[in-house]
């Protein structure tokens, strides 16, 4: 059987996330699982099926020494054979290796998946777009990844808020933060299907990434809404609004080295808004540093405001919608607010939200 390598380096690729690079108790779970022309992985986490034409070979080897091996090989075509040693040769060009096929348990968890039995819904339009937007960086709490409850896509660490509004409500689930990365990286979504346990998502080209869901009635989404709806109900006169310049990601990353703090997530610099322009100031027992990036739209009059924000939040803000508010209730301190259409971020410049 001949098999094109790009083909065959792009599947293993999308399957990746579902290879166990640690220890399992389930034996396979480091393994490609080849059969009804499909590769799978499964390691109890993460499971993914891509399509790709194997003529109806069938078995399993191990995941990254074959792939590693592939990659490798410079031939475009590359003929695999299962023989009867138990070993599945390879020959391209002038290449010749041979890989061990593997015993597993993992084809009997994919089987009970059932990815192919699935009743599918379509994913809202916007859906790939709200993870874009709502997923954190940094965020080591147990509240870290991504919620969907109704039409609503929800993040938080207890000091930052992430809310999306979906194009269509969706069944609930809630995926843990490094699930959401891998998800991002296979590719436009057109279906998902909730079963159990598990979320279920399809890709254009038949690709089914399915994972674990964490129990989405602990997400203190009630808590998010009270939030978000206390900002918006805040009188105009108490709030002030403009855009981060352009420059400003570049400028917090330069002055964000002489930041306080144990690591990334808590670097603290503070924000002093002047009619025309935003001064961003750091500093730490070592050292200072500060520096000023000119406002687009200058304020009407001074806002003689000063923030402390953490630095990563302000980055990964800025690099995602760049209008804001600041805004104020009562004695509280200052809220930051970025927001635009359908998405609203906010992050409280005190401890705590």
């Amino acid at each position: 059987m001949n098999l094109t390598k790009s083909e065959l380096i792009t599947a293993m690729q999308k399957c990746l996330p579902g290879v166990e690079k640690g220890s399992s108790l389930i034996e396979g779970a480091d393994a490609f699982l080849f059969g009804n022309n499909q590769i799978h992985t499964y390691n109890d986490s993460i499971a993914v099926s891509v399509p790709v034409n194997l003529d109806g070979m069938a078995g399993a080897v191990k995941a990254m020494d074959f792939f590693k091996l592939v990659s490798k090989i410079n031939a475009a075509i590359i003929m695999v054979e299962p023989t009867d040693d138990g070993k599945l040769h390879l020959i391209a060009g002038r290449t010749k290796a041979s890989i061990t096929l593997l015993k597993t348990q993992t084809e009997a968890y994919i089987q009970e998946l059932n990815v192919t039995g699935l009743k599918w819904i379509k994913i809202p339009d916007n859906f790939l777009e709200g993870l874009k937007l709502c997923k954190m960086s940094c965020n080591p709490t147990p509240l870290r990844g991504i919620c969907v409850v109704g039409n609503h896509m929800y993040s938080t660490d207890s000091v930052r808020i992430n809310m999306f509004t979906l194009s269509s409500e969706m069944e609930s689930f809630w995926l843990d933060d490094p699930t959401v990365g891998d998800l991002m990286k296979m590719g436009p979504i057109t279906d998902y299907c909730i079963v159990g346990n598990w979320a279920h998502l399809r890709m254009g080209d038949g690709t089914v990434f399915s994972c674990r869901r964490k129990d989405h009635s602990q997400f203190p989404v009630s808590q998010i809404l009270t939030q978000i709806s206390m900002v918006e109900a805040i009188d105009p006169g108490l709030k002030v609004s403009n855009h981060l310049p352009q420059a400003l990601v570049e400028v917090v990353d330069r002055v964000a080295t002489m930041a306080s703090g144990d690591g990334a997530a808590s670097q603290l610099v503070k924000l002093t808004f002047k009619k025309d322009e935003v001064n961003i100031f750091a500093t730490k027992s070592s050292g200072s540093a500060e520096e000023s990036a000119p406002l687009e739209t200058p304020f009407e009059v001074e806002p003689c405001l000063i923030l402390w924000v953490e630095s990563n939040f302000l980055t990964e803000a800025a690099k995602k919608v760049m209008d804001f508010d600041v805004v104020r209730a009562g004695g509280s301190c200052p809220a930051l607010v970025f927001h635009s259409p359908n998405y609203i971020q906010l992050a409280s410049t005190n401890d705590g939200i």
